[in-house]
């Protein structure tokens, strides 16, 4: 069902939008970025398609339909990306969420689904392919580039984050194939029946204009459905941790590969590998 919940962020982020994360485990916001800010960053996006990083990952090419693309850590290479994960906004509003005097950088990625592009993503809880511990202050932050009708909205299981049951095991979204190295398996079990579990928590979702932005944490399951119009769908996102985020050393891989040996189990992640915004 869509939500009637969403809270623009004017002078920042409200105290219901903060109770509303809390409660739900997302919120919206609205305006996160400007007319200015959306077309950089869309050009930035476009720039990353035409030339993926090391861990890119797309099916056809750019212009194409059916287009699908995805990256990690722009930021360390276009410009544009570094004023998103370094100047914008996004850092403080996501202190406000967490509740959070530091904001620590995870990982900046981003998603392209052009027209065409018939690829789900499966229910799942970014938890999963994570090597960090903490819910309220382990986030994603997803702003839209481009306008999202309800057809191509990510959905998600309202308040499935406060749910007991371990993380699930990880699991390749491209069926039938499998992960080259091992992931993190340590209190993780596998995975249950998404279905009844949608008999618990409702799905909810928001239509969204560009520079609106969708904030979740780890433990939200969630899922988006292709593209089958003719709009293009761009996000640019960053995982963010605030001050009760844990480092886990558990062994298998994490996705995307990003670790920090130097840290302790449970350490506060803030390093030369995981920067601190704030």
């Amino acid at each position: 069902m869509p939500s009637s919940d969403s809270f623009a962020v004017g002078e920042g982020v409200p105290a219901a939008a903060v109770s509303a994360f809390e409660r739900d485990g997302v919120v919206c916001l609205r305006g996160v970025l400007n007319t200015a800010q959306i077309e950089r960053m869309s050009n930035a996006a476009d720039e990353s398609a035409r030339s993926p990083g090391p861990l890119g990952y797309k099916i056809g090419e750019p212009g194409q339909p059916g287009f699908f693309y995805y990256d990690f850590q722009m930021h360390e290479r276009i410009s544009d990306f570094r004023w998103f994960v370094f100047e914008s906004a996004v850092k403080d509003y996501a202190a406000t969420l967490m509740q959070s005097q530091s904001v620590t950088l995870y990982y900046s990625n981003m998603f392209i689904k052009d027209s065409g592009c018939k690829a789900p993503t499966p229910w799942h809880e970014d938890a999963t392919y994570s090597r960090m511990h903490g819910v309220t202050n382990v986030i994603n932050f997803w702003v839209a580039l481009d306008a999202i009708p309800a057809a191509t909205a990510l959905l998600f299981m309202q308040g499935s984050h406060r749910r007991k049951q371990p993380i699930f095991k990880a699991y390749h979204f491209e069926e039938g194939k499998q992960y080259d190295l091992p992931r993190i398996e340590a209190d993780r079990e596998p995975i249950t029946d998404f279905a009844s579990l949608g008999s618990l928590y409702p799905t909810v979702w928001w239509e969204l204009e560009p520079g609106d932005a969708l904030v979740f944490t780890q433990r939200t399951l969630h899922a988006a459905p292709g593209n089958l119009l003719p709009s293009r769908r761009r996000t640019a996102n960053m995982l963010l941790l605030g001050d009760d985020a844990g480092y886990n050393t558990a062994e298998g891989d994490a996705d995307p590969p990003f670790r920090d040996d130097t840290l302790q189990e449970g350490e506060h992640p803030a390093g030369e590998v995981f920067l601190r915004l704030r």
